[in-house]
């Protein structure tokens, strides 16, 4: 958990923030191009990443009300963001009078702020959520999730001693909601310690390579990048089993002395446009399965 830990921590007491989720953030264009270390969390002023994504974002000062995001793994197109600040009632007209919230929840926190921006991959303008720091952006697809940024450096990756390993022999993943005879099934295989294979055994998509970045360790996540349904790129997550396994499958060795992998974590899927999947790992139905025989 030393890498959520030091998230929180980063909104509890670096300046440019005030609590998370306690009261509506005043983040004029200066608090958000500013930032502050905490413990092992590095900051540099201009450098966002996606808590879940793991993919990083330069924002830069463009005037007083809007900033320039760029994303250094391409996934979108150079954009500007717009920093909409509001009262949050009539009795402050916006700009006068607006004060960060302090780190305490009180009344004092009385202008809202949140950013919006047309992103490329999703072809169109999205909003944020109102801010309740200046360190966190959690930006929205309509009523769908597109990513939740945090100012700070990319997280250090885990190092290849800890990396996971997936076999396609012996993991089968499952699309959860997809049954009987229409269920989805793939296999994710390691080619090396930042590249796996992933293949649909129902012909769901082509057969693709995708990168991936183990985080803290291993002791945390893995971040997924791939072209998967429609040829869509997807982002997908998988976070610690809590086994004290390495994000991985538990091995289990049976009576005959196979060796198999159980316990392993979900991994979630989203796109820009909010489409999202869940693979869970399981058993190959056999092609009798659901059937009556005599």
């Amino acid at each position: 958990m030393k890498y959520y830990l030091n998230i929180l921590l980063l909104l509890l007491i670096a300046p440019t923030t005030c609590i998370y989720a306690q009261a509506p953030a005043y983040c004029p264009v200066t608090e958000l191009l500013t930032c502050k270390d905490v413990h092992d969390l590095k900051c540099s002023p201009k450098i966002w990443h996606g808590i879940d994504s793991l993919e990083v974002f330069q924002m830069e000062y463009l005037n007083d009300t809007a900033v320039t995001i760029k994303s250094l793994n391409n996934t979108f197109k150079d954009t500007i963001a717009r920093i909409v600040i509001e009262p949050k009632d009539n009795t402050h007209p916006y700009p006068l009078n607006c004060v960060k919230a302090p780190p305490i929840p009180t009344s004092e926190g009385n202008c809202t702020t949140y950013l919006e921006a047309y992103f490329s991959d999703a072809g169109k303008v999205l909003k944020s959520t109102i801010m309740e720091s200046c360190g966190i952006i959690g930006w929205m697809n309509g009523f769908s999730p597109y990513g939740d940024w945090v100012h700070a450096d990319e997280p250090t990756p885990a190092p290849v001693t800890d990396l996971c390993k997936f076999n396609k022999k012996t993991e089968i993943y499952h699309e959860v909601g997809s049954e009987g005879r229409k269920a989805q099934y793939f296999t994710i295989d390691t080619i090396n310690a930042t590249a796996i294979a992933i293949k649909s055994l129902n012909n769901t998509f082509p057969d693709t390579i995708t990168n991936l970045k183990i985080v803290h360790g291993a002791q945390e996540k893995i971040a997924f990048t791939a072209e998967l349904y429609d040829g869509k790129i997807f982002h997908g997550i998988m976070r610690s089993n809590g086994a004290g396994t390495p994000n991985c499958c538990e091995q289990k060795t049976l009576k005959s002395g196979e060796k198999i992998l159980t316990n392993c974590p979900v991994i979630s899927w989203w796109d820009a446009n909010g489409d999202r999947y869940c693979w869970e790992t399981t058993i190959l139905p056999h092609d009798n399965e659901g059937e009556c025989g005599e």
